[in-house]
């Protein structure tokens, strides 16, 4: 798997090795940036970050600064080895907690672009409505899910769309104005 676009185009991430780890495939990462566009200036989340490689691609963009979430020390480990090896160090932090825990100790409304790409068993219904806190209004949620997820609106988040590709499908979500 490699960085499709930027700065760090062509960069192979090492993969860790994680339990439900399911990398999102270059075709869909490509559509995802393609449909978000311009990431100049913008302060993105990866939550359930795995191997780093939706918000590296985004500071590959343009983004000025990413946040990894992810519960696993393997995964941390490995999205710190990402970042150091596609020179994108300076502009990221990683949090090895949970999403849940993230929201509780994250300041809010600081965020343009949030991704989020968690285990398909996993229901975080919860951790999005947690979300819209953090959000700039006017921003955007990624959310990866299983092709036949049953979507509902939740909180401050307006369905904009919704793209199936094979299994996976994938939800752009705005954040409305409050």
């Amino acid at each position: 798997m490699q960085i499709s676009s930027g700065i760090a185009k062509g960069y192979q991430l090492k993969m860790p090795i994680v339990p439900d780890l399911r990398p999102t495939k270059s075709m869909v990462r490509q559509a995802i940036f393609n449909i978000l566009g311009d990431m100049k200036g913008m302060r993105v989340l990866d939550l359930y970050a795995g191997t780093g490689s939706l918000g590296i691609e985004a500071l590959s963009r343009g983004a000025v600064w990413t946040d990894f979430v992810d519960i696993s020390g393997e995964a941390c480990r490995a999205i710190q080895h990402n970042l150091k090896h596609s020179r994108l160090k300076g502009k990221a932090k990683i949090y090895c907690e949970s999403a849940d825990v993230f929201m509780i100790s994250s300041p809010p409304r600081q965020y343009e672009v949030a991704l989020a790409d968690p285990p398909y068993e996993l229901d975080i219904d919860h951790t999005l409505t947690a979300l819209t806190h953090k959000l700039k209004d006017e921003s955007v949620v990624v959310y990866l899910h299983p092709k036949d997820k049953q979507f509902v609106n939740i909180a401050d988040l307006d369905t904009r769309e919704t793209r199936i590709y094979g299994n996976s499908g994938v939800t752009f979500l705005t954040k409305s104005h409050n």
